[in-house]
């Protein structure tokens, strides 16, 4: 009699950043055999690709083949809708409106600003909201009957509804590994070690600084810990039976295990990890591969290994008319610059909805004989993963936003950074970048705005290829060394072998 496959229970916020490193396990999980479900909210995005039918598209073999070692077929990955909506459309319903780019978007170190949207941020469905996605959650859970579970860091109803189920679960995380240890750090050296989110503080931290940075993180809690939303969630919580403090402000559990997919290189250097944690290198899903458009294939070509910057600020990001006036103004500089003849640029570029025609109409008066001659692409969208075409080695750089997925598809292809933060959380990744030497935090003056010449500076100092350019050398050199490390951590079969190891530990199995 055959053995039944090990059931894997995925939850993952339905943002698309957020979903991708659930995706990428679910995938590496079927075809290692398992039945995999994977659970969410049932909402769609800009690019008209929401979870559920990302999980289709993964089902259908977009993102490689379905099937096992034994090639068999694998069984297709069922999704589950979460009663609830998505943190974009939870900010959207905020009293004041707006995206998560207009709350979060701020100027470094000025968390003493008033911060309206940082409840909303932990706590985007009104109390009686999020009960219902807790109780679907419990739902979910009790259908499935998994035999171990995978948590998105930032997803707090599932958290609730395991600890109401009386389950464990792996954190499949898809950041750094600040967000998980530096509230655990010997000594408090979250107060004077390592830059708070928001602050854009270098690290290590200069003696100087250290006091803004203290007064930074205790003016975060104090806002977390008083934030209306959170205070209100937590009243239901409590009636639900959930005792634990709200799982949006806990980091790291000892019962728990947390997959980090930053390799331990690329990151700050942490005192304390405990034994529950697992570095396993970038966690990313498999696109269709750039053969699945093949007029950008061919313009990658003509242009050559190396000689493409590719500029994405990420999903969540629509450019103000200002901000995408100083982009094309980088670019401009950049092609005409001696280091950007025989390079091109690629540019995502979704713009704000109101002013749209007024912005493209600006970028084509900047950017229109680039165009014309092929040495610049403007995409709303582009038609296949960004981690496709830096894969492909075609690209000398990336100008990006911070994001973590980013970083991590920079950092495996061995190129230089070129970071300009989108929203309060992304400071530290520019830091980062200017730590381990791989790249340039642009736009320090301006941030979150954007400034043409810091722009187009980092890029010719990081493609120029003369012998006196001795900081470029080393940027790139040092990129090139952290790419060849990244790619040997093993990424999502890593952190697959991790889970099925898990798997069998008793404190994750279903009771």
């Amino acid at each position: 009699m055959s053995q039944s496959p090990l059931k894997v229970l995925l939850f993952a916020l339905s943002e698309y950043g957020n979903f991708n490193p659930s995706l990428a396990a679910a995938h590496e999980l079927v075809t290692r055999g398992c039945e995999v479900h994977v659970s969410s909210f049932d909402e769609g995005h800009d690019n008209g690709s929401g979870p559920r039918a990302r999980v289709s598209q993964l089902n259908n073999g977009d993102h490689g083949p379905i099937t096992t070692s034994t090639s068999t077929t694998a069984l297709p990955v069922k999704f589950h809708a979460i009663s609830g909506y998505s943190m974009g459309t939870g900010f959207a319903k905020h009293p004041e409106g707006g995206s998560f780019q207009d709350f979060q978007s701020r100027p470094p170190n000025s968390i003493f600003l008033p911060l309206p949207g940082l409840g909303t941020l932990m706590c985007w469905m009104t109390p009686a909201e999020y009960k219902e996605a807790v109780e679907s959650c419990v739902k979910i859970l009790k259908d499935v009957e998994p035999d171990i579970i995978c948590m998105d860091p930032w997803f707090s109803s599932p958290k609730d509804a395991c600890e109401l189920m009386g389950r464990n679960f792996v954190v499949l995380s898809q950041n750094t590994a600040q967000e998980t240890l530096d509230s655990i750090q010997p000594m408090g050296g979250v107060l004077w070690k390592y830059p708070m989110l928001g602050t854009g503080l270098p690290y290590p931290l200069p003696l100087h600084l250290i006091p803004s940075n203290m007064a930074t993180v205790f003016r975060y809690v104090y806002c977390l810990n008083t934030a209306p939303e959170i205070s209100a969630t937590n009243a239901v919580r409590k009636a639900l039976g959930n005792k634990k403090e709200f799982p949006g402000l806990v980091k790291w559990e000892k019962d728990n295990h947390y997959l980090i997919p930053c390799p331990a290189e690329a990151d700050f250097e942490w005192g304390y990890i405990p034994e529950n944690v697992t570095f396993t290198g970038p966690v990313l899903v498999k696109g269709t591969g750039l053969g699945s458009d093949p007029g950008l294939l061919t313009w990658l070509q003509e242009a050559g290994k190396g000689n493409t910057v590719l500029i994405n600020l990420g999903s969540n990001t629509k450019y103000t008319h200002a901000n995408a006036v100083e982009m094309a103004t980088a670019i401009a500089r950049f092609l005409e610059s001696p280091v950007g003849q025989g390079r091109q640029v690629l540019w995502k570029m979704t713009p704000k909805a109101s002013g749209e025609d007024e912005t493209r109409e600006a970028i084509q008066r900047i950017l229109g004989n680039f165009c014309k001659s092929g040495r610049a692409r403007v995409e709303k969208w582009f038609t296949v993963e960004p981690g496709d075409i830096l894969r492909g080695g075609y690209c000398g750089a990336m100008v990006h936003h911070g994001g973590a997925n980013t970083y991590f598809e920079v950092l495996g292809a061995g190129i230089p950074h070129v970071i300009c933060p989108a929203w309060f959380d992304l400071y530290t990744m520019a830091a980062r970048v200017e730590y381990l030497k791989i790249g340039f935090y642009a736009c320090k003056a301006s941030a979150p705005d954007l400034d043409a010449t810091e722009i187009a500076d980092g890029l010719i100092t990081a493609l120029d290829l003369s012998s006196e350019n001795t900081k470029g050398e080393e940027i790139r050199q040092n990129a090139l060394n952290l790419g060849e490390i990244t790619r040997a951590y093993g990424g999502v079969k890593v952190a697959v072998d991790k889970i099925l190891e898990l798997s069998k530990e008793k404190k994750f199995q279903r009771p």
